[in-house]
């Protein structure tokens, strides 16, 4: 049934080829739109936010918003007056009623493409390993039990809001590598992820970490019970 839905689309390599490779459908009814603003830094096709967004809805026959504006301001005070425009202001309702959140997991935040094509300054890689983050999803950062890392950067950013995301009412993750495990934990943990679409061995992965950090746990409370 051809009923209305927004989706929300992330960028990436993997969104990128995810796009390219789904078959086409007719959902007039559906409107996809980008959950960040854009850079002529990392302009290649895996982060053209507009293209990806355009790719999908083609593929569905659905509709498309897209959005032109800078995925990071130069100050705070640029995202602020940028936030009180009529295209931002467009964009943020779609992002308070997504029905499909679709994206991906970063992991390995020093070799992010936001730092390598220097959309993103060095300064942040340092205060992220200090503070444990292994990841991140839409550009909010995780460490592995889940507890979302701010630095200051999300003052910056033109993207969707953490609690725009998390109500979401279906967020799915496409990630898979043995690299990204600790990410997606951190991810799921933090409520991000309701769906992750996966291989096998990096599930396996996951099962296998999770489940030894349960072990432990269970043993470091036996522990403390009989002292």
């Amino acid at each position: 049934v051809n009923t209305s839905m927004t989706i929300g689309i992330g960028w990436g390599r993997t969104m990128y080829e995810l796009g390219n490779h789904i078959s086409p459908h007719n959902r007039s009814l559906w409107k996809v739109v980008p959950l960040s603003g854009g850079s002529s830094q990392a302009s290649g096709k895996y982060f053209n936010i507009n293209h990806i967004v355009h790719t999908f809805s083609e593929k569905l026959g659905a509709q498309s918003q897209l959005l032109h504006l800078p995925f990071i301001t130069s100050t705070s005070a640029t995202k602020r007056s940028i936030s009180k425009g009529e295209e931002f202001n467009r964009i943020s309702e779609e992002w308070d009623h997504l029905d499909l959140v679709i994206c991906s997991v970063g992991a390995d935040v020093s070799c992010s493409p936001l730092f390598q094509y220097k959309v993103v300054g060095p300064e942040y890689v340092t205060s992220f390993k200090k503070r444990n983050v292994v990841g991140d999803m839409l550009s909010h950062f995780v460490d592995r039990a889940g507890h979302v890392i701010e630095v200051g950067i999300e003052n910056k950013t033109v993207n969707i809001a953490l609690p725009q995301l998390l109500k979401a009412t279906t967020k799915v993750a496409v990630a898979s590598g043995i690299d990204k495990v600790d990410a997606i934990i951190g991810a799921v943990r933090a409520g991000m992820i309701d769906v992750l679409i996966s291989d096998e061995i990096t599930i396996a992965e996951i099962r296998l970490h999770t489940e030894q950090e349960a072990s432990e746990s269970d043993k470091g409370r036996s522990q403390a019970s009989t002292e």
